[in-house]
């Protein structure tokens, strides 16, 4: 779906569009704030994630951080004294 000025729109969000080139467009779009619209809007999944497995892994264990997407749930496992042991 393109509008008048050659460029994608989202309307295809709006009608609730599933297609794979749809759904690969809109998020390639927003990765680029990504990070900071989760911030604005004070998401904490990462930081509850990190004290949640605190309470059951012993404070030595190492965690790999693999394919969490950007890297928030990494960050706050670090923060939380984990040892993370890198990311893929």
């Amino acid at each position: 779906m393109k509008n008048s000025n050659n460029n994608k729109s989202y309307s295809c969000l709006k009608q609730a569009s599933t297609t794979s080139a749809d759904v690969e467009f809109y998020y390639d779009a927003w990765a680029k704030k990504y990070n900071k619209d989760l911030k604005n809007w004070e998401y904490h999944a990462p930081v509850e994630a990190a004290k949640l497995l605190k309470q059951y892994i012993p404070e030595s264990a190492k965690i790999l951080d693999a394919g969490c997407g950007t890297g928030l749930t990494g960050i706050a496992l670090k923060n939380s004294s984990s040892k993370t042991t890198g990311k893929i």
